[in-house]
């Protein structure tokens, strides 16, 4: 019979070990794998933060965790996302900043993993509580009952006192002083509870005699404020005799002022009714006046023509020769940029505005003003030509768009197609004349 051999030893994983075979851990998923990283990491007592835990998963996995197109870098991005996603099924705890930790599934996933690559982790270290003698405890135990011993010897007293039955007369002085400390003992309490009753009773007694003081003032103000309007009474009366009075006198001066004013007011009344009388008669005289046809003017009227051409302002006359000033031209032109437009030219108008706006010519001009260097390459650019175009097409394009800008009432746009037309008038008006 041979003999058994005893199973060899498997490796001890640390994060100082060497990379692993790439057979051994291509179908394993790469979250178990960062799990066991970052359970190799807490075997070893270090923590487990972010940087650690991508560089141990390129060292022993490196064809898990490199870049797709650079093999010599590490993923560190697919590394966080794997962490993250530990931590969400609860494998593992912590964060970035203060480093992860597997929990107990972790762990057990980490096992399996390391079973699978063929190694182990490393064992914790045992922690021994240290051995304290005897003899050490036996004084402790001493110490500590040192200050409970005098309590000890105080109850053992009257123990001494009953063991003593063949002496009678200290028998009874025992018993005697055992009476009087019982006695104290039941006095102090009853005292105590004495004591408190006539306090709460002193605190309760003077409130109704106060109330009673109260109530007795009281009723003495009310007694001096009954007594008071007594003597009002007669002086009262005396100022009722001089009102009548005063109303005795008042009727008959009234009663005299009506008698010597009704004849004055009498005689007065004729007067007044003939001056209202003649005041009648003076409008009634103006509304005929009013109402008489108006006399003929001696002035001969002027024609109604002369009156139209009076209202307008006085112009001089204008040949047909002379041209148009500049503002006789703006009607025109206001009259001319809002034509008639459909739906959809209106919305083909409004994309090509936003075109013009975006355009480098446009925002030269902006900053600029009159004043901008525009190119011939952006002028161009921004009529949707090349380089190559014709004249006859920047002029086409320009009309046009200044046609859509009118549409939707953009005059800083129609100003600055005139502006470019007159910068690239020449370039315009060459192109044209060799074409002819």
């Amino acid at each position: 019979m041979t003999p058994i051999q005893p199973a060899e030893p498997k490796p001890i994983v640390t994060r100082n070990s060497s990379e692993f075979k790439r057979d051994a851990y291509a179908s394993i998923p790469s979250g178990e794998l960062v799990v066991f990283a970052v359970q190799v990491l807490q075997a070893d007592g270090s923590p487990a933060l972010t940087e650690d835990i991508v560089s141990i998963c390129f060292r022993f996995f490196p064809h898990s965790f490199a870049l797709k197109n650079y093999f010599y870098w590490p993923d560190s991005a697919l590394v966080t996302r794997r962490l993250h996603d530990a931590k969400e099924k609860g494998l593992l705890k912590g964060s970035a900043a203060e480093g992860f930790e597997a929990k107990g599934p972790g762990r057990q996933a980490a096992k399996h993993v390391a079973k699978a690559l063929g190694v182990t982790f490393p064992a914790p270290p045992r922690v021994e509580a240290p051995a304290t003698p005897p003899a050490e405890k036996k004084e402790e135990e001493k110490k500590d009952a040192g200050p409970s011993t005098p309590v000890v010897k105080v109850a053992r007293k009257p123990a001494l006192l009953r063991l003593r039955p063949h002496r009678p007369g200290r028998l009874s002085g025992g018993q005697a002083g055992k009476k009087k400390e019982q006695k104290k003992n039941a006095v102090k309490p009853v005292v105590k509870k004495q004591a408190a009753k006539p306090k709460a009773e002193t605190k309760q007694m003077p409130k109704p005699r106060v109330a009673a003081a109260k109530t007795g003032k009281k009723d003495e103000r009310r007694k001096k404020i009954q007594v008071k309007p007594a003597p009002k009474n007669p002086a009262a009366k005396k100022p009722m005799a001089k009102v009548e009075k005063n109303a005795a006198k008042k009727r008959e001066t009234s009663r005299g002022a009506t008698r010597s004013t009704v004849k004055p007011v009498v005689g007065k009344v004729e007067p007044k009714v003939e001056a209202v009388v003649g005041k009648k008669q003076e409008a009634g005289r103006r509304e005929a006046k009013s109402a008489a046809p108006p006399k003929q003017l001696t002035m001969p009227l002027a024609p109604p023509t002369a009156w139209k051409k009076a209202e307008g302002p006085a112009t001089k006359p204008r040949s047909a020769k002379e041209p148009l000033s500049v503002a006789e031209k703006k009607p025109v032109k206001a009259e001319a940029s809002t034509p008639a437009a459909s739906k959809e030219e209106r919305d083909k108008a409004a994309k090509v505005i936003k075109q013009i706006e975006r355009s480098d010519a446009y925002q030269l001009y902006r900053r600029n003003g009159r004043r901008a260097n525009i190119g011939d390459f952006d002028f161009r650019n921004m009529l949707f030509a090349t380089m190559e175009s014709s004249a006859e097409t920047l002029k086409r394009n320009t009309e046009l768009f200044k046609r859509y800008a009118g549409i939707h009432f953009r005059a800083d746009l129609i100003a600055f197609l005139e502006f470019c037309e007159e910068k690239f008038s020449a370039l315009l008006a060459t192109k044209a004349k060799g074409k002819r």
